[in-house]
């Protein structure tokens, strides 16, 4: 747990609102942010979306450095956005956010689909846990 780098953050506010300013298929069909970790987080957004399953590519998964895969999945407060377009916007997507955003990365992780295969998560924040 990397403390220090949540005292340090830029909430994705104007990235967000940049996103939903979007047109199809560009713009967002679903769109969170990563407050309890991916492994908690992207369960969510499928199952809030009607989606059964999602394929996580793990090493396209950003790592911030002196960090790790698990804690990049499962470390929470990220203040990063999690969201979904359709798979013929990603090019496009890429390519206006570097021209928009050129200091913060947007990174395609995976995709969503209708079956129920789903890439094992581990971690993530627990709320209520004693």
């Amino acid at each position: 747990f990397d403390s220090g780098r949540h005292l340090d953050f830029r909430p994705a506010l104007l990235e967000a609102n940049w996103l939903m300013q979007q047109s199809v298929p560009i713009r967002p069909t679903a769109m969170m942010d990563l407050s309890d970790g991916l492994s908690k987080d992207l369960p969510r957004l499928a199952d809030m979306s009607g989606i059964a399953g999602y394929q996580v590519d793990l090493k396209s998964i950003p790592i911030q450095p002196d960090s790790h895969l698990n804690s990049a999945i499962g470390s929470g407060e990220d203040y990063e956005l999690l969201f979904t377009i359709p798979p013929e916007g990603a090019h496009d997507l890429t390519e206006k956010w570097k021209t928009e955003f050129p200091d913060r990365d947007v990174t395609i992780i995976g995709h969503l689909s209708s079956d129920n295969e789903r890439t094992p998560l581990t971690g993530g924040w627990e709320h209520f846990e004693s």
